[in-house]
């Protein structure tokens, strides 16, 4: 619980100070690292409040991180459940 809180706090930072690749892979090394993967929202629904823009080869679509990170853990979780990949 604590290093989920930690994780969270760290990715809300790297969202301010670090490169938006660093960021992106410090929240994929997150989301294999821990079973609840749902905190990682919060930070992507942050880094599209500061930073997003509509980009029209999404369909305009303004939160592009909170998708793909949604799309990404709901992937995981599929994987996860076929595969028996749960740490």
């Amino acid at each position: 619980m604590r290093r989920r809180i930690i994780m969270v706090i760290v990715m809300t930072g790297a969202i301010v100070y670090v490169p938006w690749w660093f960021s992106a892979l410090l929240a994929l090394g997150a989301m294999w690292r821990f079973d609840s993967r749902y905190e990682l929202l919060l930070p992507a629904a942050v880094a599209d409040l500061a930073y997003g823009r509509p980009i029209s080869q999404f369909f305009d679509l303004v939160f592009t991180a909170t998708f793909f990170i949604a799309l990404t853990v709901a992937l995981k979780q599929i994987l996860a459940k076929r595969f028996f990949l749960n740490p």
